[in-house]
């Protein structure tokens, strides 16, 4: 795309430099960031921390059970579970 179409849909900057007015005007009287730890994702954290350890062990304790084709089918299975899931949401 060429900087007359950036600049067309409010991307691109006037100045030749890359900076100037309008990187100013739109960043001068915009919102605060919002924070990236919050409580509920603290939670969340948490809470899961246990179950990715007790995934990890029994995955190493299957691992060690199964034949490998099983496992790596039984791994598939899964992950493409998770991504209909995913597609389909």
């Amino acid at each position: 795309m060429s900087a007359a179409q950036l600049q067309a849909r409010g991307l691109g900057s006037p100045t030749p430099s890359g900076a100037g007015a309008s990187h100013r005007a739109c960043c001068a009287a915009g919102p605060r960031p919002r924070r990236w730890v919050t409580p509920p994702l603290l939670l969340s954290t948490v809470s899961a921390t246990p179950l990715l350890y007790l995934g990890s062990w029994l995955g190493y304790r299957l691992n060690a059970r199964l034949p490998r084709r099983a496992f790596a089918l039984t791994l598939m299975a899964i992950a493409l579970a998770g991504a209909l899931r995913l597609l389909l949401s």
